[in-house]
């Protein structure tokens, strides 16, 4: 399936501003509208609302809760080790979550030695105010394929496909 109508940019504020214009003819209609985490999206979901429109949320990106951080854990001892040469974010809360069970300045650190990728700019925004530096991200179209053949690039130095 393909979006007939694209944001200019891909964040809630750029979708909000792709549907300003159809405002009108959004009443009635029905929206699903994909959270990221348990991050309710409250001004998509409330532009939607103020223009008559329904809406249905889902939440594929569930993050484990308490009893998984060991896991989590696991993982930060394997990047403190210089077990992990890449780590990839695609979403916030992925990165809320590694700063909530492993503590921002042991995660800062432990990412120096390690190349950090971010989706998108929003995600890079929250790694870089923990002060993580992401090293790749896709120029544009912010999905995982790009981001890969970002980090692919990046550790092989091979760019273009």
């Amino acid at each position: 399936m393909k979006p007939d109508i694209a944001a200019q940019v891909p964040t809630t504020a750029g979708v909000i501003a792709a549907l300003q214009p159809l405002a009108f003819s959004l009443e009635g209609r029905s929206f699903g509208v994909q959270l990221y985490g348990s991050e309710p999206n409250l001004p998509l979901i409330q532009f939607l609302h103020d223009c008559g429109a329904g809406v249905i949320t889902v939440a594929p990106y569930r993050y484990a809760d308490s009893t998984d951080d060991a896991a989590v854990l696991e993982l930060l001892v394997r990047i403190e080790r210089g077990d992990v040469d890449a780590i990839a974010f695609t979403s916030t809360p992925q990165v809320r979550r590694l700063i909530a069970v492993g503590g921002e300045a042991r995660i800062t650190q432990a990412l120096q030695r390690t190349h950090v990728a971010a989706i998108g700019p929003v995600v890079a925004e929250a790694l870089g105010r923990h002060g993580i530096r992401v090293q790749s991200m896709p120029e544009d179209n912010f999905f995982l394929k790009p981001m890969t053949s970002a980090i692919e690039a990046a550790l092989t130095g091979v760019t273009g496909r």
